[in-house]
């Protein structure tokens, strides 16, 4: 029997103690809590106080906040990120003059009413909340220019989108959207669109309403082709449409004057309109992971053309109009079935590196080795976008993975240096640069040879000298 009640008191015992230690901790959390919200109403009586035109709640466990946050009328910037808020209070409309408010990284799925009282409103920031469609407050901010509403749980966008026509910046990544409405081709003042990692399927079918878009991200949607209209985006700088399902383009797609920066890595596409080429602004291309069995002629034409990546294709030739491309710095065909490259390649004065790993090659053209800046000698870098790739990559070829015969197996082995000397040396270079090393050898040899000459002489005529300084014996006169 005692043996029995001992046993129940350890039971009970071992089920008050975790008790105990649950309710110290969130009495721990309520004192944490009730200490940054005494911390936040300080700074607010503050800056009510200095009259502050900015205002940092930053980090602070509250989830609640102060309501006496809207006696500052003067309150221009007020930072909320990573405060733990629930909810915001009615008294947030009261902020008459708020330009720049940042609520992100915070527990938020709705809005007070008065939040569209907040008519100066230029800049919000509400990325990383609970949110699953946009607020119908934010209808009603007439000043509204940059709007973050990324890694959210938005499945669609209202239709009133298109009314907020001071919008420049609109960031909507990492959301559900499955779509974008066609009342966003009102957005005239639009710059920048990015909407990466949705589930985007398809374009409105009008974009001509987007005068002024110069930056448009659509990486990670389900995109599986590009409505015709796509050419009327005539500002279009920045086109991201990489990890689609885009089976071609367009033909108006090359309607673009403006772009430079091309993405279109990790699609479906089988081929390029042949008039690529009138891209004639673009300065970066990006076809990686697609199935590109041939290139088009016009590709040439690309004069602009800094950096061309077409790795994981399944290419088998390039063309030779690749060697018009005089202000290439980076080619990158690793991966391919390339069996040759075109000696045209050689005129290419600014080719700084040339990755063509994991194909059939059997030769390179000899005409690579008068490339100056195609070596590591040179000092340049393999660059993307201002970034070394990858990092600190020196210049020069990469050809592992091929079954090189010229040059031969033991010069590849030597690294990137080795190849482009042997094919420097291979009787390949252009008459003026061998008739530079010709002038520049004999001039070495007569230099040489003078200097010897000279040298010979000179050790003439000092044993010459020598022997006619040497004494002669004066003759005696009596001998006769």
């Amino acid at each position: 029997m005692v043996r029995m009640i001992k046993l129940r008191c350890v039971v009970l015992i071992l089920l008050l103690v975790p008790m105990s230690i649950v309710m110290q901790a969130q009495d721990q959390t309520s004192n944490w809590e009730d200490q940054y919200y005494q911390m936040a109403v300080e700074r607010i009586q503050k800056a009510l106080i200095t009259g502050a035109t900015e205002l940092d709640l930053n980090h602070l466990g509250m989830t609640q906040l102060p309501p006496e946050i809207g006696q500052l009328k003067n309150l221009e910037i007020l930072h909320l990120h990573l405060a733990q808020l629930g909810n915001l209070p009615p008294e947030i409309g009261q902020l008459e003059n708020l330009r720049v408010l940042g609520i992100s990284r915070n527990g938020l799925w709705d809005l007070p009413d008065e939040f569209a009282n907040l008519k100066n409103l230029e800049e919000l920031y509400i990325s990383q909340n609970w949110f699953s469609e946009v607020p119908d407050e934010l209808r009603y901010l007439p000043k509204l220019r940059i709007l973050e509403f990324q890694t959210n749980r938005l499945r669609t966008l209202p239709d009133w989108i298109g009314e907020l026509q001071s919008l420049e910046i609109l960031h909507l990544n990492e959301n559900r959207l499955l779509e974008l409405p066609p009342s966003i081709n009102l957005l005239h003042n639009l710059k920048f669109l990015s909407a990466y990692s949705n589930h985007i399927d398809e374009l409105p079918n009008s974009l001509d309403g987007l005068v002024s878009l110069e930056n448009l991200m659509l990486r990670n949607n389900n995109l599986r082709w590009l409505p015709s209209s796509f050419s009327t985006l005539q500002a279009l700088r920045h086109l991201d449409l990489s990890v689609n399902n885009i089976v071609y383009l367009p033909d108006s797609f090359v309607e673009l004057p403006s772009l430079e920066v091309l993405n279109l890595s990790y699609n479906r596409l089988s081929y390029l309109p042949d008039d690529v080429g009138r891209l004639a602004q673009l300065q970066q291309l990006s076809l990686n992971f697609n199935y590109l069995q041939t290139l088009p002629d016009s590709i040439g034409d690309l004069a602009m053309l800094d950096n061309l990546s077409i790795y994981n294709n399944h290419l088998k030739a390039v063309p030779d109009t690749i060697g018009n491309l005089q202000n290439l710095r980076m080619l990158r065909l690793a991966n391919n079935k390339i069996q040759s490259l075109p000696s045209s390649m050689g005129n290419m004065t600014r080719l700084t590196c040339l990755f063509v790993e994991h194909n059939v090659l059997a030769q390179l053209p000899k005409s690579l080795g008068g490339l100056v800046f195609l070596t590591p000698d040179s000092g340049q870098f393999c660059m993307e976008g201002g970034v070394s790739i990858p990092k600190n990559q020196s210049a020069g070829i990469r050809v592992f993975g091929n079954p090189l015969v010229d040059p031969p197996p033991e010069i590849v082995k030597q690294g990137t240096r080795a190849i482009h000397d042997y094919l420097r040396s291979d009787g390949s270079l252009d008459i003026a640069t061998q008739s530079t090393d010709q002038t520049l050898y004999i001039a070495i040899v007569l230099v040489v040879g003078g200097i010897s000459g000279l040298v010979g002489m000179w050790w003439f005529n000092r044993r010459q000298s020598k022997r006619k300084r040497k004494p002669v014996p004066p003759q005696n006169p009596y001998e006769h």
